[in-house]
């Protein structure tokens, strides 16, 4: 029988504990709900992402937004370049050139429709999402190689990495820590009411292939989003190594350690 896999919710920091939910209600509101008898589970799933997210974007008020708009304006004209550039392809008359650029322009439109419209972090899913696929995918490589795309590509991918750099670096929440961490709670508990629902059909339903093709879906989601994680562990792994001056040199410095980028005054060890 097939599993879902487990999101690891303890090592995300606080734009991928949105994203990650974020990117699976935006998939599963593309599928019948009603039919798959889910739609109790996703609005649930939604209310507490939202609740999640309207604090942490609020939590600093004018200052968080004012801190973060001048990046989210550098991405969007960096995708609308992408997208203008792509548009200007699908009029020239070199064979196959129209071709490729319509594959890369459905996939962005099928994305980046009514972009401007999301949230900071909604955006920051949509961006990873549809460039991840791009990188994935040997259609939309061969696309963005035929079309000499790379640059406009990398520009996006550049712009949206140093969003989410000042987002998760300089927009920490400084929520209530018992808040902050109720807020964590619901949306892993949500998520996980959902996921138990989706695994309970796909064993009971006659219709089992939607199921396992959904939990497919899902697995392909989680994967993405545990990945920065398991690369960041990997990384501290490595650097535990490395001699490092002790505890009391640095104090004797005056020196105290940097801050981590993830919520280090919330305890998430139960997640």
């Amino acid at each position: 029988m097939f599993k879902i896999l487990k999101p690891k919710f303890s090592n995300y920091r606080i734009g991928e504990n949105l994203q990650l939910p974020f990117d699976v209600i935006t998939y599963l509101k593309g599928l019948d709900l009603d039919t798959l008898m889910l739609t109790p589970r996703v609005d649930e799933l939604e209310r507490t992402v939202t609740i999640l997210n309207e604090a942490f974007m609020e939590s600093k008020g004018d200052t968080l937004i004012a801190k973060l708009s001048p990046f989210d304006e550098e991405r969007l004209l960096a995708a609308r370049g992408l997208k203008k550039y792509l548009e200007s392809e699908t009029f020239r008359t070199e064979p196959g050139r129209s071709d490729q650029a319509n594959v890369l322009l459905r996939s962005y439109n099928k994305f980046c429709n009514n972009i401007t419209r999301l949230s900071l972090p909604h955006k920051s899913a949509v961006f990873t999402k549809m460039l991840g696929e791009w990188d994935k995918e040997a259609g939309f490589k061969t696309a963005i190689t035929f079309l000499g795309a790379e640059t406009w590509v990398e520009n996006l991918r550049t712009k949206q990495e140093t969003f989410e750099k000042m987002s998760l670096t300089k927009a920490q929440s400084n929520l209530p820590k018992a808040v902050s961490a109720k807020m964590l709670a619901d949306v892993k508990s949500a998520f996980e009411e959902l996921k138990e629902d989706i695994y309970a059909f796909s064993r009971v339903s006659a219709d089992k292939q939607a199921y396992i093709q959904l939990i497919d879906a899902l697995n392909g989601i989680i994967a993405f989003a545990n990945a920065p994680a398991a690369k960041r562990k990997g990384r501290k792994g490595r650097d535990k190594q490395k001699p490092t001056p002790s505890v009391e040199n640095n104090t004797s410095l005056g020196n105290t350690p940097p801050m981590a980028d993830t919520i280090d005054n919330i305890d998430l060890s139960t997640f």
